[in-house]
């Protein structure tokens, strides 16, 4: 039926004062007439509606509300005379929405705790758990039997964090049912797993995402009682302060026993790692050292078919010889010889710093010794890049190469250029090649399998020949050459706006779409 799959998911996303017509017009179809008019009451805004039936029953709860299964709730800060109205609708909302299963929410009131809680079906929850009063907590702790859970602990616990610890009673409670936990905490807040019960572990876990936390003894211990890391498939580590030699020395000892052991069964496929964020809070000998324990963690064992490697290597300006990737990271990115996916990018550089950019020859060595992989991101050595598309052009899996320049030229202009000369460096070197064979029909996809080229904000998708264009996508270009006797092409289009929609939309969420076909 059209009806229910219409109303399946609901996005909410309230930035500012200008958002609140549009959430009022998104969540008034799931509200009675008796709280149409109670909430516009409590505020005229745009969007509401002003007049109502004589013929419909005003206490009658549209049926729409059953039909919702997944809920997005954005509320950022649309001022602080407005956020009081905007949290109401959600409250009024959620109430007629007796059927959810995933619910994704910045906003935690009394009342839209209790509609959580009372929620049969709900088996996947991100929510911001910090600074709870107890009116919200008390409902909160009461959900179990979540699949998937998410919790943001941010800013600084309250005196009574500890006593409460909703966070720790949201876990336990699915302590035998959770595939999948994201912790993400602030410095002083990460205590909250410190009373963590000995001999209680995730038993279903099998993905596991911590950021901001404070590692010490404590929470290491806490941590390990917790999770077993052997038996995660997924694994991401953001940024981490404190003692982050025991945490990666921890990792180390125990992957390298299961390696060493035949009846272990080392699970892990994809690990995703921040490998340097502390560099301006810590002496560069402390740095190095840290550095070397993630090193080793990913060196003691060999299942990774995918790994992301964020922000490594920022070294000071004043250096001007590029270091390039660590030998010891090359090692141990090489032992895992079924990489797909190998991702070694930055998301910002610390004012007076440089990113380590990849050399060719590293990049040989990865794509010679790597040969299952099929996408591959990283930061070039940007005075090099004819010389790199020719070595790219060996990897004969790729089919998706993404080059980050973080503002290597002197304009956007210069970017482009750069760009495009790139893209077509690996046209060119594919369609020179096999120059023996110059019979037939030339197809882009007998000599490479690259479809999709990507240097900072321009993306190209790649062809001999490509679908009908959606929005977004621009013109189709095409770069011919001949052979012999044969002519040779390939055609490729800018489809950045394409990819960029969504998310300049806000249709959702990552962690949403992930997690809401594993609910069952």
């Amino acid at each position: 039926m059209v009806t229910p799959r219409l109303y399946e998911r609901i996005n909410v996303s309230v930035s500012y004062h200008a958002h609140i017509p549009k959430l009022i017009r998104t969540l008034e179809p799931f509200l009675s007439i008796n709280q149409k008019k109670q909430l516009r009451k409590e505020g005229q805004y745009r969007g509401q509606q002003e007049s109502f039936s004589n013929v419909i029953d005003p206490q009658k709860k549209p049926r729409f509300g059953e039909y919702v299964r997944q809920a997005n709730l954005f509320i950022g800060d649309p001022g602080k005379n407005h956020k009081f109205i905007v949290n109401r609708y959600v409250e009024e909302a959620l109430k007629n929405m007796t059927n959810l299963e995933v619910v994704e929410t910045s906003s935690i009131t009394e009342s839209i705790s209790k509609s959580l809680a009372s929620q049969k079906n709900l088996r996947a929850l991100n929510v911001s758990a910090g600074n709870l009063g107890e009116s919200e907590a008390k409902s909160l702790a009461k959900i179990k039997d979540l699949r998937h859970l998410a919790i943001h602990l941010l800013g600084f616990a309250s005196p009574n964090f500890r006593k409460d610890n909703t966070p720790l009673s949201l876990i336990l409670n699915s302590r035998s049912t959770l595939r999948s936990l994201e912790i993400e905490t602030g410095s002083f807040s990460s205590v909250f797993l410190d009373d963590w019960p000995k001999s209680k572990s995730l038993t279903s876990l099998k993905s596991f995402s911590l950021t901001g936390a404070t590692i010490d003894e404590d929470f290491l211990s806490a941590l390990a009682n917790a999770v077993d890391f052997v038996a995660l498939e997924e694994l991401k580590f953001g940024y981490l302060s404190h003692d982050l030699k025991i945490l990666f020395g921890h990792l180390s000892n125990i992957f390298s026993k299961a390696r060493d052991d035949q009846k272990a069964n080392i699970k892990l496929r994809s690990l995703e790692i921040e490998m340097g964020k502390e560099t301006s809070f810590v002496v560069p000998e402390e740095q190095e050292a840290y550095v070397d324990a993630r090193i080793d963690f990913i060196s003691s064992f060999d299942t990774l078919t995918c790994l992301e490697l964020h922000d490594y290597g920022q070294y000071r300006q004043e250096i001007t010889v590029n270091p390039g990737l660590k030998s010891s990271l090359v090692r141990a990115i090489l032992k895992h010889e079924k990489l797909t996916k190998l991702k070694i990018s930055y998301r910002g550089v610390t004012s007076g710093y440089k990113i380590t950019c990849l050399e060719p020859d590293t990049i040989l060595t990865l794509v010679d010794n790597l040969p299952e992989l099929k996408v591959f991101e990283f930061i070039p050595e940007p005075t090099k890049l004819a010389e790199i598309a020719r070595i790219i052009c060996r990897g004969r899996n790729l089919t998706t190469v993404t080059l980050i320049t973080g503002g290597s030229w002197s304009s956007l202009a210069e970017n482009q250029e750069k760009g495009l000369e790139f893209l077509h460096s690996i046209f060119e070197r594919v369609l020179k090649g096999d120059a023996d064979s110059d019979a037939g029909v030339f197809e882009w996809e007998d000599h490479s399998k690259i479809t999709r080229v990507a240097v900072d904000w321009m993306i190209w998708e790649v062809g001999s020949k490509l679908g009908k264009a959606k929005k977004g996508m621009k013109k189709t270009k095409k770069m011919s050459v001949t052979v012999g006797k044969q002519k040779r092409e390939v055609v490729y289009r800018d489809i950045a706006d394409f990819v960029r929609v969504p998310l300049l939309n806000g249709l959702g969420s990552k962690w949403l779409d992930k997690v809401k076909n594993d609910i069952k």
